[in-house]
Formats: structure tokens, C-alpha cells, sequence
């Protein structure tokens, strides 16, 4: 930018003059003239007051800490009061305040606009109207994408300086057209052949390859492949936690049915309750003996419902005393 460029659009007027009767010096506010001391106000009253109640601690050295004062408390009387101490009126704005005084602005007639430099033709300046013959030959292109899926590849890329698009839809369907048509039909005979069960839903694809492209950025780097795909990520760490939890559940079920049928078992297999329903009964023998025969009722449960067996047991000492 020239140094002589003026770039204020605006500029005081230089005619203009401050008028006489212009103060400057006027406060912004002044006290009010109305306002009167509220009835009951104690002028005389500090404040402050010393506490009464407070005494000189004994350990209190006048000529290392000084003078003892007995420490400031509020003034009990300023509590009942309107207020304590000098009254001042309160401030209002002042009616002929003006400030400092400032001519009024006006147009600047140095003013020339925003600076901007000159524009020249570019000579670097390119267009497709024009014939590249300049441009050096290249064999390679480069595309710059966003998307989640990697691995993502391209082919049949056409370079032409031809502007009539009917030749290059003719020439888009002579070359690729006819690949496209046979890569088609290979996947629908592939699949034919595959049969039904195993054909692969646009879902399942879609799924195997965002799996595929979670784990290669995984390897390299965790963070950002969580962060690409936190739902998915998500999801696995659900069938990771999941997994552990399911089998742990199951386990306990199972356990808790074996228990249970075990003891159902050994009650249905027969567990013998004995109960003495008879007592002891002498009888005699033919040879003037005694013999003792202890009586006992044995209810049996089994398979078959419960029994009841009655069963006589002679006393072994008294049969050989006999």
C-alpha cells in the first residue's frame, strides 16, 4: 500500500468550533438537592466502637507489639438507627453535563476506498476451453475420498480433450459397458452355482467388510479405528462381555437341575422310614422257657407306593439261655 494512501472514511470537521457556553469541566454527577437526612440518622455516632468485653491478654508485650486497643465491633446503636456517621446525599446524573466536546464527523474528501493491489492476467492461468498442448504427459491419477470402507479401487478412467458427450457415452459403452455386462453375469452364475443357503446378503457384505476394515486400522491404530467405528466396536465388546456371562448363567442352571433331580432320586428310589409300632412281647415255650420276640413295623416307600412289613426279632441271649 502507497504511503500516502488515506484509508479514514471519516474525519472530524476541521471548521466546526466548540461553542461558548460549552463546560467541559461540569462532573457527570452531582449530589442531589432534594434529598434530605432521614429522620433519626446519628451523625455523631461512629461506625465502629471498641469491645467493652474485650481485656489485655496477660502475654501482651507493650514494647514488642505496642499499644494495646481493644478490637472494633459494629455500634449497637447504628442497628435501631437509620444509619451512623456523616450523611451524604446520594448522587444523581448532573442535567448539564456535556463532556468533552468533539466535532462532528464528515466524509473524508482524501478518502480513495480500500486499498487492494492491481490485478494483472495470470500468465500460470488455465482452461479447458484451451488445448492442453503444454501440459506434460502423466499416467497416474489421484483421488482424494471419504469414506468407511477401504480398499476402496478404481478402473476404466477416461482422459479426453473430446467435449461431445454422445461419442464418450458410445465410447463408455464399447469398453467398459461390456465388461461391466460380463462381470455381472459371472456373479449371477456364481451364485447360481453357490445355491441359495450360501449367498451372502448385501448385509452380511456390508458387515464383513466393515469388520475387515475395523480390524486392518486396529492394528495400527486403536484409537482411531474406535473412533471410525464406535458402534461397531460397541457390538463387539457386547458379544466379548456377553459371551463370559451367558456361559456362567448357564452353568448355574445347570448345576441347580442336577441337585435337584438327584435328591428327587433318592427319595423315588426308596429311603426306608422304621417305626416301632409294637413292643416287646414274651412268649412262652413249650419247654418252660422264655422266649423275648421284639415286634416291629417297617413302612417301606418305594417305586410302587409305601408298605407296611411286620417283622419279629428274637433276642438272641435269651433263645440260648433256653
Amino acid at each position: 500500500m502507497p504511503e500516502d494512501w488515506v484509508t479514514e472514511k471519516k474525519i472530524r470537521d476541521p471548521d466546526q468550533r466548540k461553542p461558548d457556553d460549552w463546560d467541559e469541566s461540569a462532573p457527570k454527577q452531582i449530589d442531589d438537592p432534594n434529598a434530605v437526612m432521614p429522620e433519626g440518622w446519628l451523625e455523631g455516632e461512629p461506625l465502629t466502637i471498641e469491645d467493652p468485653d474485650a481485656t489485655k491478654p496477660e502475654t501482651w508485650n507493650d514494647e514488642e507489639a505496642g499499644e494495646w486497643k481493644a478490637p472494633q465491633i459494629p455500634n449497637p446503636k447504628c442497628k435501631e438507627a437509620p444509619g451512623c456517621g456523616p450523611w451524604h446525599p446520594p448522587h444523581i446524573d448532573n442535567p448539564e453535563y456535556k463532556g468533552p466536546w468533539l466535532a462532528d464527523l464528515i466524509d473524508n474528501p482524501l478518502y480513495k476506498g480500500e486499498w487492494t493491489p492491481k490485478k494483472i492476467p495470470n500468465p500460470e492461468h488455465f482452461t479447458t476451453d484451451s488445448i492442453p498442448a503444454g501440459i506434460a504427459p502423466f499416467s497416474t491419477l489421484f483421488f482424494e475420498l471419504w469414506t468407511v470402507n477401504a480398499n476402496a479401487m478404481f478402473d476404466n478412467i477416461l482422459v479426453t480433450t473430446e467435449t461431445n458427450l454422445e461419442l464418450i457415452d458410445n465410447f463408455t459403452k464399447a469398453t467398459h459397458g461390456l465388461k461391466s455386462e460380463r462381470e455381472k453375469a459371472a456373479e449371477k452364475a456364481q451364485a447360481k452355482k453357490l445355491g441359495e443357503h450360501e449367498r451372502v446378503s448385501p448385509e452380511s457384505q456390508f458387515t464383513l467388510e466393515a469388520l475387515t476394515a475395523f480390524w486392518d486400522i486396529f492394528q495400527s491404530d486403536p484409537i482411531k479405528a474406535v473412533t471410525n467405528f464406535p458402534i461397531l466396536f460397541g457390538c463387539i465388546m457386547m458379544v466379548i462381555i456377553g459371551i463370559p456371562v451367558t456361559l456362567f448363567t448357564v452353568s448355574m442352571m445347570g448345576s441347580s437341575s442336577t441337585v435337584s433331580t438327584a435328591t428327587q432320586s433318592k427319595k423315588d428310589d426308596g429311603e426306608t422310614d422304621t417305626k416301632e409300632k409294637e413292643p416287646e412281647v414274651v412268649k412262652k415255650s413249650a419247654g418252660g422257657g422264655e422266649t423275648v420276640v421284639k415286634r416291629q413295623r417297617r413302612t417301606t416307600r418305594g417305586s410302587e407306593g409305601e408298605a407296611e412289613v411286620e417283622v419279629e426279632k428274637v433276642d438272641s441271649d435269651e433263645t440260648a439261655n433256653n
